[in-house]
């Protein structure tokens, strides 16, 4: 049967506006949906604690815990806090991947060797459908720091969800402090320009939703 509302996942790590990015979700998603509830899971509060969030979206929906019994998208902003969320994918779940690592994290701090990217892609791949955004690229062609990849993420997600990069750009000026604006819209540009450019795939039931 198919799901009453939208359930969006998000995970990464402190400085990476990961708190940004779910508001930037919700405020995007309540124009398709009559109710939407977030809820985050911080972690240490500070540069590459574990941060997630839930975004749901729909006509009845009472809470948005992140033990959710299916996920329409998991958005990694960092490849091993994404891997600790594999459980919530199943077929149907299209995961945006950040490239972006902070192996400086909670796997060293326990002495944990970070595993290999590859292979936490193709721990995806053996569940869901997944996108690698190559977040490190990116940014650095734009000459941006770290934390603008969620604007970068919030493209993507608007261009394969439908919305329109002038939507976005106005959820973003409506949001974003005047001295970080044009980065984040730089930022948002490129995510949109990025994801036109890939040659994609026929989409799962819940991938990449053209308008």
């Amino acid at each position: 049967m198919r799901q009453e509302y939208t359930n969006v996942v998000i995970t990464g790590v402190g400085g990476l506006g990961n708190i940004l990015l779910t508001r930037l979700m919700g405020m995007a998603l309540y124009q398709r949906h009559s109710r939407v509830i977030t809820s985050e899971e911080r972690g240490i509060a500070q540069r590459t604690g574990s941060v997630s969030a839930v975004v749901r979206a729909g006509r009845q929906i009472e809470t948005s815990c992140l033990y959710s019994q299916h996920t329409d998208y998991l958005l990694g902003l960092e490849p091993l806090e994404a891997l600790r969320k594999l459980s919530f994918c199943q077929r149907g779940t299209m995961t945006l991947l950040s490239d972006l690592q902070f192996p400086i994290g909670r796997s060293l701090a326990r002495q944990r060797q970070y595993p290999d990217f590859q292979h936490i892609v193709q721990a995806f791949r053996s569940h869901c459908a997944v996108l690698v955004i190559p977040m490190r690229q990116l940014l650095g062609r734009e000459q941006l720091a770290d934390r603008f990849s969620s604007a970068v993420m919030f493209g993507v997600f608007c261009a394969s969800y439908g919305f329109s990069q002038t939507f976005a750009a106005q959820l973003l000026s409506e949001t974003v402090a005047p001295a970080y604006l044009e980065a984040n819209q730089r930022a948002l540009a490129t995510g949109f320009d990025w994801l036109e450019q890939q040659n994609l795939p026929a989409a799962p039931e819940h991938g990449l939703k053209r308008a």
